[in-house]
């Protein structure tokens, strides 16, 4: 048992050393302050080239998946609406699906949008599916994530929640945050609002929240 996750048991995961992607449009001006701050922390990571979504038809977008895409009907006010917002899940998607090819337990994934306070090293519950180290991620007493969830720049996802997300994203109609949110256990406990939008046929998401390691920038994704 661990203080952060006091009702399961957890493994201490240290990760400084990677698997760590960072999505981002190869190009980027962000890259080198990005790559700058890391290498002061000592933490490696590989880039993860991501679909560029700006100014770009809903019809490109779709044309680059053979998953079915839903625009503005489920979800609301929170449906898929953006070009980015696609981009960002396809980017997703096939980072996964990498990763899974390359046999990796887990991978940790950030945006080039946030700052990283620490190398990425963490108790990791052992029925984690995804334990997210935003701080935009909230989590109640026993570390569940909770309450809700923003942002996808800074995630650690194992072997069974890729596995997961990829029949959860069969077919996409949320932006990528949102529907990760809406196939978790502990949203449906807490009763979150979005969970009308569950996929009954999917699986369900264990997922944890531990204390922020990093820190969302004052200045939007360029994926999205």
């Amino acid at each position: 048992m661990n203080a952060l996750f006091p009702r399961v048991s957890s493994t201490v995961i240290d990760l400084s050393e990677g698997p760590v992607y960072c999505m981002s449009i190869e190009g980027d001006e962000r890259r080198e302050i990005f790559k700058r701050r890391l290498m002061e922390i000592g933490q490696q990571f590989v880039w993860w080239n991501a679909i560029d979504g700006r100014k770009v038809s809903r019809e490109d977008m779709e044309a680059k998946t053979e998953r079915r895409v839903i625009w503005d009907e489920r979800g609301g006010s929170d449906a898929l609406k953006l070009t980015g917002e696609l981009a960002l899940t396809l980017s997703s998607i096939e980072l996964w699906k990498h990763a899974l090819a390359q046999g990796s337990k887990q991978i940790a994934v950030l945006e080039d949008d946030t700052t990283l306070r620490s190398t990425i090293a963490m108790p990791v519950p052992d029925d984690a599916d995804l334990v997210f180290f935003n701080n935009r991620s909230f989590r109640n007493h026993n570390g569940l994530t909770w309450g809700g969830v923003c942002g996808t720049d800074g995630y650690l996802v194992t072997k069974e929640g890729m596995e997961k997300l990829l029949d959860i994203f069969e077919t996409i109609f949320m932006p990528l945050d949102l529907q990760m949110l809406v196939q978790m256990e502990s949203m449906h406990q807490c009763q979150h609002h979005l969970i009308e939008w569950f996929q009954k046929d999917k699986p369900m998401l264990r997922s944890y929240t531990a204390p922020p390691l990093t820190f969302h920038g004052n200045f939007s994704s360029r994926i999205r």
